[in-house]
């Protein structure tokens, strides 16, 4: 008898160990949307936009210098034209 009871406590314990793994990914993907971390658009539209970004963190590195070299390129010339304007001014 024990060992019957015994034996049927481990199947319980198996199904409901076996339940339990079947709630993990429901429970994942409402975390997801909870979280707002789904990404909308198809799978193509996601390969498409991962195939245009910069491989490797140097080039992305690399991008953003050049943008604030740019910036610094345009305050620069925006200096450069008030410092002119100073100067007519004072003349």
């Amino acid at each position: 008898m024990r060992s019957t009871l015994a034996r049927l406590a481990l199947v319980a314990t198996g199904l409901l160990a076996w339940f339990a793994l079947y709630q993990i990914v429901p429970l994942y993907v409402g975390y997801r949307m909870l979280s707002d971390k789904v990404v909308e658009g198809t799978f193509e539209e996601r390969v498409e936009a991962l195939d245009n970004r910069p491989a490797t963190y140097a080039e992305v590195k690399a991008e953003r210098a050049e943008e604030a070299a740019e910036r610094a390129e345009e305050a620069a010339d925006t200096a450069r034209d008030a410092a002119e304007d100073a100067v007519d001014s004072v003349s």
